[in-house]
């Protein structure tokens, strides 16, 4: 049985039973670090595990001694690929992980904001083509949406066909401005809601730190636009097939983004998508009142 054990919300590592037994008593690991397993909900502390309560601990004095080097991990312990070393291998080989072992391939890590936001702008970087050409293939996808629309009839559709015809009218430039702001900006955004998270994560009592927060954003955000944006933005020139893939993908992109953010910030994947959901939840409810509170004034100022 493979445990992963953490301390103040960096993970030390991967270890079986006896080894954890083992550490218990030659002071390496604490009965309040926390633990986790393959079926388990979240993180708990090793002295609640039924495995570990009778194990005696060492001395105050040895457990001090221990603490700095098990917390801190040395080159050798490190298991995520892109941290080891920056090359292309090791970038691909840590999505590799992240999609298919997070748990394993984040188990260990310093996970440093400046070492992944460099990660973030690779993605940004490989993923720029299919944004460009979805960027100037939208144009004729919302005029043939628009005109399928204007074919059904309707007050409603003819309102919606109106504003997907429009789309389809802007200038070149425009595209050419919004795939220029995001491929600066875009991996700065995804940190901005890493701190949301965390916001999150706050809210719903988890023990995260920023720092990991974000760096969970900008790796759950690079997931989610590899498995999701790029391909459905090479479909962006059929409305049915851009629309359908968008519904294909989005559950299953989802799902691996929750589980390597996740795994970085030390809770399970339900944890990082309920966190990353409370703030949606926030966010429309303020957004929310505040368009009724305008509405209202705006119906006020008129009937005065």
């Amino acid at each position: 049985m493979q445990i992963h054990v953490a301390r103040q919300s960096a993970q030390i590592g991967i270890f079986t039973v006896e080894e954890i037994q083992a550490g218990l008593i030659s002071g390496r690991f604490l009965l309040s670090d926390l633990a986790w397993r393959d079926g388990m909900a979240t993180w708990v502390a090793l002295g609640d595990w039924p495995e570990f309560r009778s194990v005696v601990p060492p001395s105050p004095a040895a457990a001090a001694n221990s603490t700095v080097a098990a917390a801190t991990p040395v080159n050798a312990e490190v298991t995520v690929p892109w941290e080891k070393e920056k090359s292309p291998k090791s970038y691909f080989a840590t999505l590799k992980g992240a999609i298919l072992t997070p748990r394993e391939t984040f188990a260990v890590g310093r996970f440093e904001f400046g070492n992944y936001l460099i990660f973030a702008y690779i993605t940004t970087l490989l993923t720029l083509p299919a944004m460009a050409y979805s960027q100037i293939a939208q144009g004729d996808m919302f005029k043939q949406l628009g005109e399928q629309l204007q074919q059904i009839h309707t007050p409603f559709f003819d309102g919606m066909a109106k504003y997907f015809l429009q789309q389809g009218e802007q200038p070149k430039f425009i595209a050419i401005i919004g795939i220029v702001v995001a491929a600066l900006f875009g991996p700065l955004i995804h940190a901005f809601f890493g701190v949301l998270d965390w916001v999150g994560y706050k809210i719903l009592r988890r023990s995260v730190t920023v720092e990991r927060a974000v760096v969970a954003g900008l790796v759950g955000a690079a997931l989610f636009f590899n498995v999701i944006y790029v391909p459905v933005a090479l479909l962006t020139g059929s409305p049915v097939l851009y629309f359908g893939s968008a519904l294909l993908f989005f559950i299953p992109g989802m799902i691996i983004s929750c589980r390597a953010k996740g795994a970085i910030a030390g809770v399970g994947a339900w944890w990082a998508f309920f966190a990353s959901f409370i703030i949606i939840l926030l966010f429309s409810c303020c957004c929310g009142c505040t368009l009724w509170v305008l509405v209202a004034m705006v119906a006020k100022s008129f009937a005065g």
